[in-house]
Order: C-alpha cells, then structure tokens, then sequence
C-alpha cells in the first residue's frame, strides 16, 4: 500500500509540474523500478522507459506437451537515435501463459515464426532473445558518441528452437542461444561469481568518491576479463588500454570498468541498490566530464575554468593545491613502507593465534627469542619412533621443554599431560630433576579469540598440571602479553621466569595483586566499580584489566569512596577513574611494585 501511495504522489508531481526536459542526452532504461524513472524524469532528464520482456510461466505438465511463445519486450522504434542506455534486471514473477497474448494478428504473411517451449520446460525466458534483438538495433551506432550503463547481472544463457507456422501447420526449424548480455557487444564476460567484498580502485575522483559512498549496498554476480587487442605496431595482442577496471574483489577479479571504444562509453557497474542516486550523480556529475558533448546544459559555462578566465589568486592556489597533493601522496607512501614493514616483522604474532604445525612453532620460537633466550632450540618431532618436543630451552633455570599444538577445539586430557613423558626422559638422560614442562596450545584457531573459551582448560586439566609441576598457557595469553613486556610493564626477564611456573599461567596473575571484578562501569568504561579487601591502591598506580585474555593497561586518575574524592584506599566498594576504556566484568589487578 505504501508503495502504491508513493508511485501515485510521484505521477502526480510529473503531471502537476511543468517539467522542462532537456533535449540532450535521450535516455533509455530498460527493466528498472518505475520510481527511478519518475524521479529521473522530474530532475529534467529525457527518459524513455523499455524492457526485455518477462518471464512466462509455461503449462507444460506432463511429456510430448509443447507452447508456442512470443517475445514481450517493449522499446521505443527509433532505439538507434538514442544517447544513453542503461540496463538493469527488474526482478519480476513469471507472468502467466496466455494463448491470446502468444499468437501473431496481422495474418498478411503466409508464414509466421513462434518459439517452441516444451515439457519439462515450465518457465520460458525471452530476455536474451530480446537482448540479442535490441543488438541488432543499436550494433550500428556502437563505435559512434553514445554512452552504454549496466548494472550486471548474473549471465543467463537460453536455448531456444524456432517454430515456423504455415498453413500445413508448424516444423521446427533452428536451433539458437543466445544470453542476457547480447544487447552490448564490449562486455568481455568472465563468469558468474557472487559476493559482496569489493574494492574501489578508480582514480577518478567524482567516481570512486561516488561508489564508495554506496560499498556497502553493493554486491557484484558476475567477473569480467581483461580483453586483448592486435597491436600493429608490436605485432602482438596486448591488454585493451582503453579498458579500465573500476572496482575489484578480494580476488582481484575485475567486478566493474569502463571500457572506450573510438566513442563509446561502456561503463558497468556491480548490483546497487539505490540505482537511482547513481544514475542521477552520473548524470549530473561524472559523466558531463567525460563526454562533454552529450550534455549540453552542463557544460555552458565551462569556459571559466579555463586559465584566461581565472580570478585573482587562483593559480597561486592551484599550485599550493597541487604542492599538498604531492607532499601528501609521499607521506602516505612513507607510512604505507612503515606499515609493510611493521606487519612484516611481527607477523609472527598473528600467526601465534591463527596458525597450527611447523609455522606456530617457529612463530613461538620467535616469540621467545624476542623475550631474550639465548638457546631455543626446535627438535625433531620423530626420532626413532619416541616423540620430541617441540622446543627446547637450556638456561639458568635449568632445561624448560616445550608441547606447542593448534587445534580446531579444546585440548584433551592428553594433550595436555603428552609433555610429562618428555620431562620424565630428559630427567633421566641428565640425572637431574631441573626439567620443566610447558603446554602452548592455540585453541579453536578458526575463531577469533574474543569468542574463544578462556581459559580452554578443565579445573582437572590445570590442577592435573599443578600437581605434575607443569605449565599450561594459550598463544592468546603471549599475544597479549607481548606490549605490556614491549612498554617495560613487564620485564623480559621477570616473563621468562614466568615460564617456568606451574599450573595454568597469567602474566596478570603474576604480576599484578588482584583487586575485583569491575561489576558495574560508567563514562563509557573510564568509570569502574570495584570492591576491594585489605589492598592499598592509590592516584597513580597502574592497573591490568583482564577479559576473556584481552588485557588493557591503565592509570588510576582519580579514587572516589561514597562519591568523596580520596587519594587511597583500601577497603569496600570504591569508584575509580582510569586513563583507558574498560570492559564491564574485567578483571582488575594492580601492578607489583
């Protein structure tokens, strides 16, 4: 109903205003929404509406059941004079098949020609069929000044069989295909691929400012090749430079371009939603600087942008303009190198929390290296059929060997003890009880860690731990752990004790006292409420809030006790302030001093 209201209110502004349509460009839009074309033809534009017909829904039930079927697209005669062509896909329910609607009426041929659907086909596309027509029509002024918009489509092939009707009654005659994209013969087809991850990579600044504004209503069906070329010259095929991608997938696949040919200007668009604000920005915009001479009213005035009409002070402006432009594309390009090179050195982190096998050893070995031990050693994982560690340790306090695993879930009872029984033969071979065992496990590695379960560990496993003097800790745990030991909050030193410690292993539990949970938080995280025993904090000390492994470091800026400022406390249900944002029931620890 309410869209019934909309259309009516859009007909009767069309019919009330006293429109003036400019004489250029002539538009055709086939298969979009009414409403693109009433508002469009309110801005003043000369717009002819077309379509490539329906889909008809056929009754053939049963076998040996065959329909004789027309085309029902619809396009205004004189289809060659025309400017501009967009297309779009106007999805529409299949309309019923009617015999009357099906049958030739002039009766001045002897004989007339039908296509022929039969069983088990029930729905019958003439689209492609009329896209091959409509072709035929305008191939002549391809080459010449027009300009060709589509909103692609996935690409439909049809088969179809000719049906020639004379007085003896029907045979059937050729076989064609054709596809929905036959209406252009520039489209340089790849295949049908759907998604939605789309990068914009024109260097107009009007059109990726434009698609860019739309990224998120934008999903593309189909991928396009970039088409070859004879070069004369070279004696060879080369790339099409008049072929221009626009817009990429995360595959690097083309999904959007404009291609030129003497001419003409294809340009092709994934599916957008809002089709009119594009065609209007186009319009009005984009392509006026592009094919000046198909809008006439926009370029009336274009000679004072034109040096011998430039007011006072705009060349001197022009080149602070371009002497900006240029100091700011260095330093992108600087900080884009610092970038690169930042993720190339401390990859090793993300890989500590995505990877499994021989890439998450040597990126715990890297790790541990950074932390400073001298004599990381990877070993081998079979040898003689008795199973290795991973990594080996030598230091001062005595030999710390390493089970690293990444896995899909959460570990068993024997990935976790699995170390014990190289512990108990490294006793044996030194004669000596200073080795310790540590399990490093990435756990449920395909999720991002947030949704991951933390700890991943049984109360059995770490107490099993605990009385077996072995350590458990998660490749969360060093990621986070890595800017508080990077800021000097936590010693390198003081971290590579901590591995050697027992049971389930928290670098905040180590160096921090705890303090509470953070039961109730305001200003957006900067306010915590905690309640605190027989633990002295005061302004200035530094905090670690810990949630489901995600730690944050802080200062506490102010203490309140019964919404009173106080310099310390120790005791009851206390608000602090701190200097970064917390999350509600974080765990709260101040720092060892």
């Amino acid at each position: 109903m309410l869209f019934k209201k909309k259309k009516k209110q859009l007909e009767k502004i069309i019919e009330e205003k006293k429109i003036t349509q400019m004489d250029k460009p002539n538009i055709c839009l086939f298969d979009f929404d009414d409403e693109v074309y009433k508002k469009l033809t309110i801005d003043g534009y000369k717009i002819n509406k077309a379509t490539f017909g329906n889909e008809i829904s056929v009754p053939n039930d049963r076998p040996r059941q065959e329909k004789l079927c027309l085309l029902n697209h619809s396009y205004p005669k004189n289809i060659h004079e025309f400017d501009i062509f967009a297309f779009s896909n106007l999805e529409n329910t299949p309309i019923p098949y009617k015999s009357e609607d099906n049958t030739q009426s002039n009766g001045k041929e002897f004989k007339t020609y039908y296509l022929l659907s039969k069983y088990p086909q029930r729905i019958f596309d003439p689209r492609p069929f009329s896209a091959h027509l409509l072709g035929e029509e305008i191939k002549s002024r391809v080459g010449n000044k027009i300009i060709i918009i589509a909103f692609a489509k996935k690409k439909i092939e049809i088969d179809y069989q000719i049906a020639e009707m004379s007085t003896a009654g029907y045979s059937e005659g050729r076989e064609l295909k054709y596809n929905s994209y036959e209406y252009c013969s520039l489209m340089p087809f790849l295949e049908n691929k759907v998604g939605q991850e789309i990068m914009v990579i024109t260097k107009n600044e009007g059109l990726n400012r434009l698609l860019s504004e739309h990224l998120k209503e934008t999903r593309y069906e189909v991928v396009f090749h970039h088409p070859n070329i004879w070069d004369e010259q070279l004696r060879k095929s080369i790339p099409d430079p008049e072929f221009i991608p626009i817009m990429k997938n995360i595959d690097n696949d083309i999904v959007s371009f404009i291609r030129i040919y003497k001419q003409t200007l294809l340009l092709v668009l994934p599916e957008i939603t809002d089709k009119y604000k594009i065609l209007f920005c186009l319009l009005q915009e984009i392509l006026p600087e592009i094919i000046p001479d198909l809008f006439p009213f926009y370029t009336a005035f274009k000679w004072k942008e034109q040096e011998p009409y430039w007011l006072p002070n705009h060349k001197e402006l022009l080149k602070e303009k371009e002497k900006i432009e240029k100091d700011y594309k260095t330093a992108i390009s600087l900080i884009n190198n610092k970038i690169e090179d930042n993720i190339s050195t401390n990859k090793f982190l993300h890989e500590l929390i995505t990877e499994t096998g021989e890439i998450l050893v040597l990126s715990v070995k890297k790790y541990l290296e950074w932390l400073g031990f001298l004599n990381v050693k990877i070993m081998d994982n079979e040898k003689k059929n008795i199973r290795e560690e991973d990594i080996q340790i030598e230091n001062e306090n005595g030999l710390l060997v390493i089970e690293i695993k990444g896995i899909g879930g959460t570990s068993t009872d024997g990935d976790c003890s699995q170390i014990m029984k190289i512990v108990n033969r490294r006793q044996k071979e030194r004669n000596a009880f200073n080795v310790h065992g540590l399990y490093i496990v990435n756990n449920q590695r395909y999720l991002p860690p947030f949704s991951r379960k933390t700890p991943p560990f049984s109360a059995e496993q770490i107490s099993d731990a605990v009385n077996d003097e072995r350590g458990l800790l998660t490749t969360w745990d060093l990621f986070n752990a890595f800017p508080l030991i990077q800021n000097g909050t936590i010693t390198k030193e003081n971290a590579r004790n901590i591995l050697f410690k027992k049971g389930l292993i928290s670098f905040c539990k180590c160096f921090g006292n705890y303090l509470g949970k953070a039961k109730e938080i305001y200003k957006e995280g900067f306010v915590i409420i905690v309640n605190i025993s027989n633990t002295i904090i005061n302004n200035g000390d530094k905090l670690i809030a810990e949630k489901e492994g995600s730690i944050v470091k802080c200062v506490i800026k102010n203490i309140q006790i019964s919404s009173e400022n106080v310099i310390t406390a120790s005791n009851g249900e206390i608000g602090i302030e701190v200097s970064e944002r917390i999350s509600k029931n974080s765990e709260i620890y101040i720092l060892k001093k």
